[in-house]
């Protein structure tokens, strides 16, 4: 068994020099992704970083519509995560708006975290409608449970990795 060399220059080429893959982080460890985010609750905004990280991934987390859309223009990440706030707020157009603009500034996955999380009552289907119409990976309703958030980020995770490498049907063809 060989030694391990003292020469610098080795040991840097040896060293992890991060992830490599659009949207990850430089310097990242292997396997941790960016995520962009915005929430005008700071507890839904916290609880959403939270499992974001719990899953390998660092949110980018921002307090308004505008914000996000300049973070969007800016940074190319996989995975973005609008969380709408109460129906009747007056906050709640510009949310809707910056929705509808992600799929022409960012071909990420998208997520949208329903009103109906925050107490709303009513707005459930017409919102699920109009953000399926937009072509949002997921919508979820009511994004208050940690554990339920995890595995929205680890499914996403995997959803990516599948774009990333294509995989094959059973006739031998690309899906």
């Amino acid at each position: 068994m060989r030694a391990a060399s003292s020469n610098p220059r080795s040991q840097s080429r040896l060293a992890p020099q991060g992830d490599k893959r659009p949207g990850a982080l430089p310097g990242a460890p292997p396997g941790l992704l960016r995520c962009l985010l915005v929430s005008a609750s700071k507890d839904r905004a916290e609880l959403l970083r939270s499992a974001a990280e719990k899953t390998a991934w660092e949110a980018a987390v921002c307090n308004s519509t505008e914000q996000f859309l300049r973070e969007l223009f800016k940074l190319k990440v996989p995975l973005t995560i609008i969380d709408l706030p109460v129906t009747g707020s007056s906050a709640y157009p510009a949310f809707r708006e910056a929705t509808g603009r992600v799929g022409e500034i960012n071909d990420a996955l998208v997520v949208v975290c329903g009103a109906n999380g925050h107490g709303s009552n009513g707005a459930g289907a017409e919102e699920e409608s109009w953000a399926r119409q937009l072509g949002v990976w997921a919508y979820l309703p009511c994004a208050e449970a940690s554990d339920g958030l995890e595995m929205v980020f680890g499914q996403a995770r995997q959803a990516l990795a599948k774009q990333a490498t294509g995989y094959l049907d059973s006739s031998g063809q690309w899906k």
